[in-house]
């Protein structure tokens, strides 16, 4: 083949790309490395917020969804509806972001519409463990058990709470930041028996 003709076909391909946006978004999800995101940007550090995103006052979300961006879930951007978009970008003029990346009922919306899988749900939970919870899971709170969910954070570890002394699973949040807190989060949550917790796996296949 000529080379002219494999720099046409190599722009061909290139403008496709950018016209199209990417295409098969199958990608490894690495529990673990969002897990180690998520103690490294919680409150147990000097480094409570990555200045390359978003800080919310309500900022469970955003930091969930950059745990599992770390763990390996590219950008989302070219869906027709909020429940197909997850994406935030930096520009020279700020942050741009979708619903879905920093609201946890949008969040758990778009993880669900991807087949990512419920991993249980538990109303008023008191064990400190399950073994259905693993490293990089998404823990989604509604704390009156309507539906809604209100608030997110990501199991990081098999540890014990340091505030509370309790050991099990614990998560790691923002908006009240907590670094390793026992994953039902009784000791710090006035309305615990009316909440429900369900646990979202990400797909693979995102």
């Amino acid at each position: 083949m000529k080379k002219t003709n494999i720099v046409s076909t190599l722009f061909v391909l290139c403008l496709l790309l950018v016209i199209l946006g990417p295409t098969g978004n199958a990608y490894a999800y690495d529990g673990n490395g969002s897990a180690s995101y998520g103690e490294s940007w919680s409150s147990n550090t000097s480094k409570l917020r990555n200045s390359e995103f978003p800080d919310f006052s309500n900022d469970c979300t955003n930091f969930a969804s950059q745990c599992m961006n770390w763990g390996g879930k590219v950008h989302e951007k070219y869906g027709s509806s909020e429940a197909t978009k997850w994406y935030c970008d930096k520009t020279l003029f700020g942050f741009t972001w979708s619903n879905s990346w920093s609201i946890s009922s949008y969040f758990y919306n778009f993880l669900r519409n991807y087949n990512s899988a419920i991993q249980g749900s538990w109303k008023a939970p008191t064990a400190n463990s399950s073994t259905l919870i693993n490293n990089g899971d998404m823990l989604f709170y509604d704390w009156d058990s309507n539906g809604s969910k209100d608030h997110t954070g990501i199991c990081t570890a098999y540890a014990a709470d340091p505030n509370s002394g309790i050991t099990g699973d614990v998560q790691c949040q923002h908006s009240t930041d907590r670094y390793r807190a026992i994953w039902h989060l009784k000791p710090y949550n006035a309305n615990w028996s009316t909440t429900t917790i369900t646990a979202v796996r990400p797909s693979s296949t995102l």
